[in-house]
C-alpha cells in the first residue's frame, strides 16, 4: 500500500503553495540534520521513494521532494530536472530552505561509463568534477575550468574517504569505481568519446548534473558527492554489453547510496 502523504500536514493558512511546502519541510526537519539524495528524473528517483519510511511529498517550486527516513537517518529525495541549470538551481533551492541542516547532498540516479575499463552497472562514486565542455585553454586555464574557479570541484573530504572504502574494481558481484566525474549539456557518442578521454584522461564516468551541483555545493559549504549507475557506456568495445534500463541503473545508484549511508 502506497502510505505516502501530501502536505500539509501541519497547520499553515498561506494559499501561497511554495510557502505551504517550506513549512512543511521546516516542520519535519525542525531540528534535523538532512541527506539529500537529488535525481534528474523520476525513475531515478522512485527507487529511493519506496525506500522511505512514512514518506511526504510536496512541490517546492518546480521539483518534487519527498521526505522521510531510511533507517532512521532523515532523508529528502528531489527530481532536479535534467541539466547542468536544473541542478544548480535545485542546490540552491535546497540551501535557501535548509541551510546548515543539509548534512550531504548526493547527487544519484545514472550516467554513462566513459573510461574504457568501466562496464554496465559499475556505481560511480565521483569525488572531483569538471565540466567537460568548458574550455578557456586560450587563456591559461586548464580544460573543463571556468574562469576565476578552481579546475575541479571536489567532494567532500569526509564523504570521499567513505567512497574510498567501498571502492571495488574486482570482476565478482557489482564493481565500485571512486574518480572523477565530467558533466556537460551534450552526450558523450561514439564521435567524440576518444577525444574526451583524451582531453579528461582521469574522467571515469559522465553525466549532465553532478559539475554543477558540485560547484553550487562548493559555494554554499554544502557537502557533497555524486554516487550513480552505469546505463550506458560513451564508447564501447566490439562485443560488449553497452546497454541496461535506466531503472537497473537507478538500483545500483541506491545500492552505492545506502552503502555509503551505512558506512
Amino acid at each position: 500500500m502506497d502510505t505516502t502523504r501530501t502536505a500539509q500536514t501541519t497547520p499553515n493558512h498561506s494559499h501561497n503553495p511554495l510557502e505551504c511546502a517550506i513549512s512543511e519541510v521546516n516542520h519535519r526537519f525542525l531540528d534535523d540534520e538532512v541527506t539529500i539524495i537529488a535525481c534528474a528524473m523520476e525513475l531515478e528517483a522512485e527507487p529511493f521513494t519506496t525506500r522511505l519510511t512514512d514518506p511526504t511529498t510536496v512541490s517546492v517550486g518546480p521539483n518534487r521532494w519527498t521526505l522521510g527516513t531510511v533507517g532512521g537517518t532523515p532523508v529528502c529525495v528531489l527530481v532536479t530536472g535534467i541539466g547542468l541549470t536544473n541542478a544548480a538551481a535545485a542546490v540552491a533551492r535546497a540551501h535557501l530552505i535548509l541551510d546548515s541542516r543539509i548534512r550531504a547532498y548526493i547527487c544519484a540516479g545514472t550516467c554513462g561509463g566513459l573510461a574504457s575499463h568501466t562496464r554496465v552497472r559499475d556505481i560511480i562514486i565521483g569525488t572531483e568534477f569538471v565540466y567537460s565542455r568548458a574550455d578557456a585553454t586560450a587563456f591559461g586555464y586548464a580544460p573543463g575550468q571556468i574562469p576565476g574557479e578552481p579546475a575541479a570541484h571536489r567532494a567532500d573530504r569526509t564523504l570521499s574517504d567513505l567512497a574510498m572504502t567501498l571502492e571495488n574494481t574486482g570482476d565478482d558481484g557489482r564493481r565500485v569505481l571512486v574518480g572523477q566525474v565530467a558533466s556537460s549539456d551534450a552526450f558523450i557518442t561514439t564521435d567524440t568519446v576518444e577525444s574526451m578521454r583524451e582531453v579528461f584522461p582521469l574522467a571515469i564516468g559522465a553525466d549532465m548534473e553532478s559539475a554543477a551541483a558540485a560547484h553550487v555545493c562548493a559555494r554554499c559549504e554544502v557537502p557533497f558527492i555524486s554516487v550513480r549507475g552505469v546505463s550506458d557506456l560513451c564508447g564501447p568495445q566490439a562485443g560488449q554489453d553497452f546497454h541496461i534500463d535506466a531503472e537497473e541503473a537507478a538500483e545500483a545508484s541506491v545500492e552505492g547510496v545506502l552503502a555509503l549511508l551505512n558506512t
